[in-house]
């Protein structure tokens, strides 16, 4: 069976039609047109429609049944001018406020406040330090990458699946590494529970965008709204501890930035994961 990107292109050169011809009626980029040829993407239904009737061949022709189904799965997540625009929104300030906390940190331990007390820690607190930076720097490296193929219009399944088994390895990570912070057995004990039930949401998610594409979101609604509450919570809690003892240090800061960026990037989840099964409803009818 012909895939679309071989019907496109011989419908298109059986018409003597350049790319760029095509591009222009569809008011779209040339090389958007040759990645429709190549198989890496698929126009959206509308575009692909106005495509048939500028070309002159039926839609049927044109995309087979698993080219439908394949169109949610290597397309850009979000369609809407205006959600795509939101999207890139969130993830540059999420971006910026991971920015923000590795910039403190290499503050903390290199230039200023820590310098000299850095000389004294044990080395547990300096595996921990130094650890917990790798991972804001880690973070601020996917989070551009996200950022950039948003801005790029690139954002499939594939890339959210990485953004998201990545950030939530990173907060399992953060529980392993606070073992050496944890005097208690009963702490460490919890501390790796916590790093589980990360790994085990880490996997959900992962199936769901590259996984088993008929699946129910449900349970990833479940868990995006069980941690927007325990972050807020948390962080209601923070601000009353600090008022309470009139403290507005950089910890407290940092909490701030964590959770407004934390909470940013599980609600464009949510959302991405809501209208990905929306479009692959609409493919499997």
């Amino acid at each position: 069976m012909a895939e679309f990107g071989e019907n496109l292109k011989k419908a298109r050169t059986e018409k003597g039609i350049t790319q760029q011809t095509l591009a222009d009626h569809l008011f779209v980029t040339r090389q958007a047109v040759s990645r429709w040829e190549g198989g890496s993407r698929y126009p959206d239904l509308m575009t692909a429609k106005k495509m048939s009737q500028f070309l002159d061949i039926s839609l049927d022709e044109l995309l087979d049944e698993e080219d439908v189904k394949m169109y949610p799965e290597k397309n850009a997540i979000l369609d809407s001018s205006l959600s795509k625009g939101i999207q890139t929104a969130i993830m540059s300030v999420v971006f910026m406020c991971y920015l923000i906390l590795s910039l403190w940190g290499v503050n903390r331990l290199f230039i200023n406040i820590d310098r000299d007390v850095l000389p004294q820690l044990d080395m547990a607190d300096r595996f921990y330090s130094y650890v917990n930076l790798l991972k804001l720097f880690a973070l601020t490296l996917l989070l551009a990458y996200g950022m950039i193929m948003s801005i790029r219009d690139r954002l499939n399944p594939k890339i959210a699946s990485i953004l998201s088994s990545i950030f939530f390895g990173t907060l399992a990570l953060n529980c392993l590494i606070d073992i050496t912070k944890i005097p208690t057995l009963y702490g460490r004990i919890f501390c790796i529970v916590v790093a589980a039930i990360y790994l085990i949401i880490l996997c959900l998610f992962a199936h769901y965008f590259i996984g088993n594409k008929n699946q129910s979101p449900l349970k990833l609604y479940v868990i995006c709204v069980l941690y927007e509450i325990i972050k807020m919570i948390s962080f209601i809690y923070r601000i009353h501890s600090a008022v309470s003892a009139s403290t507005y240090d950089q910890i407290f800061s940092n909490s701030v930035v964590t959770t407004l960026a934390d909470m940013l990037f599980i609600g464009l989840l949510c959302y991405m994961i809501y209208t990905l099964s929306r479009k692959r409803k609409r493919a499997a009818l």
